[in-house]
Order: structure tokens, then C-alpha cells, then sequence
């Protein structure tokens, strides 16, 4: 009988185990969607005058382009289930990577959101190439545009010039941004048009430019390519520095 209560007890406390890390995950995942969104609310802001929109690596980017009711539909791809996902019948998932994604889809888009976490391997860092952004134009339509949201030009500047110099190096106009989150958190941000348009900012718009003049002093970047992935060395070496 003795042995039956303290198998009870037993489970009674892993499951209270379970259900305390359970709430604990929960609520990560809230805290966490909620400052997420703070940083791609002004991003999806400017998918608000398109209808076809890809977002690549960010489930609350997608969420907040849902909001725009003149997007008539939204390619969202990850690389791993999400724990949680909007339900709307606008919106089309995929599991796979970024690259690998456009390199096998001949679909186009109006606008495009890159919101892919900073590369770790080579595999990953293919994402972040020249032919990679070359694959993102493109899928443009006629009078499209593409966003790359990215590292800090404050903490990582070489890695954020080197982004820069890559995406130019395609012959596309590059707008360098940023954008100021929770507790000053900065991201870098790039609006990326076709050579046949050109797209701004409004004024109202939370992206700041950044500007020449104030940028530190930095030595040539190079452009990161699949060949030669300079962008890992630049953000091991800005790390090792932090």
C-alpha cells in the first residue's frame, strides 16, 4: 500500500514538473513573440501596398503582415515546425530552408522578407551570399521589393557592411536602416529594390537611415559568397570582441 502511495506521489510531482516547465516554455514564447513583433511590426508596415509576400525565418513577421487586409496571401518558410503558427487560410507554410527554397520555386512575389537568424555554418551562411540575394530579386514582380533584417551596424558593424557590400554587388539599390526595439536592442535592416524602382521609407516609418558620417572608421569588407564565407569570419571575429 506504502509503495503505491509513493508511486502516486511520484508522478504527482513529475507532472506538476512538467506542467511548471510547460507554463515556463509558454511563456518564453509569448515574451519572446511579443518583442519580436515590436521589431517586424514597421518592417511588415511595408508590405502593407503588396499582395504576394514571402517571408523567410520569422513566424512573427509573417503574423504581423496578416494584419495588412491588402495582402492577399503569404508564403511563410521555416526551417523547423513552429510551436505555434497563425491560422488563416491566407497564409502557406513550408518546412525548408531559405536557399534551398528559392532555388527550387519559380513563384514570384511582390514583396519579400528576409528574417533569417545570423549564420553559424557554411551551410547556413548561403543564405546570407550574393547568389542568394540575386535569387531574392529575382522573385520579384515587376516593381517589387525585398527586405533583409539582420545584425546590429552597432555591435556588428564589418558583418552589417559586409551584408551591404554582397547586396550591392548584384547592382541593387541598397537603403542601409535600423531599427531600435525593447530596451534599445538595434537591428540592421536593408530595403532592397530592382534596378527598374525604387522604394523608400515614409517619413512616419519607425527605420531610421544610417548614416555615413556617423559609421566608425572600418576597414574593406569583402563580398561574402558561397566560396568564400567572409560573413562567418567577420561575425566570429566582432563575437570574440563583444
Amino acid at each position: 500500500m506504502t509503495g503505491k502511495k509513493n508511486s502516486r506521489r511520484t508522478l504527482f510531482f513529475v507532472a506538476a514538473v512538467l506542467l511548471c516547465l510547460l507554463f515556463y516554455q509558454l511563456g518564453q514564447w509569448y515574451f519572446r513573440n511579443r518583442r519580436e513583433a515590436s521589431f517586424y511590426r514597421p518592417i511588415a508596415a511595408l508590405a502593407a501596398p503588396y499582395e504576394q509576400v514571402l517571408v523567410l525565418g520569422s513566424t512573427a513577421a509573417a503574423r504581423e503582415v496578416l494584419k495588412n487586409q491588402s495582402v492577399q496571401s503569404v508564403d511563410l518558410v521555416l526551417t523547423a515546425q513552429p510551436l505555434f503558427r497563425p491560422q488563416q487560410s491566407r497564409l502557406h507554410c513550408y518546412t525548408e530552408e531559405a536557399f534551398q527554397f528559392l532555388k527550387t520555386r519559380e513563384k514570384h512575389y511582390d514583396f519579400i522578407i528576409v528574417a533569417l537568424a545570423a549564420p553559424k555554418t557554411e551551410t547556413e551562411n548561403r543564405a546570407f551570399t550574393n547568389l542568394f540575394y540575386r535569387m531574392c530579386a529575382n522573385h520579384l514582380r515587376e516593381g517589387g521589393a525585398f527586405v533583409v533584417e539582420t545584425v546590429s551596424p552597432e555591435r556588428y558593424p564589418l558583418s552589417y557592411r559586409c551584408l551591404e557590400t554582397t547586396i550591392a554587388s548584384e547592382g541593387l539599390s541598397v537603403q542601409s536602416l535600423k531599427l531600435t526595439g525593447e530596451e534599445n536592442e538595434t537591428r540592421g535592416v536593408f530595403l532592397i529594390s530592382a534596378p527598374q524602382g525604387e522604394y523608400k521609407p515614409t517619413a512616419e516609418s519607425a527605420l531610421e537611415v544610417v548614416r555615413k558620417d556617423e559609421e566608425t572608421v572600418l576597414p574593406p569588407v569583402g563580398i561574402n559568397r558561397l566560396n568564400r564565407p567572409l560573413l562567418l569570419d567577420y561575425l566570429e571575429q566582432e563575437k570574440e570582441t563583444e
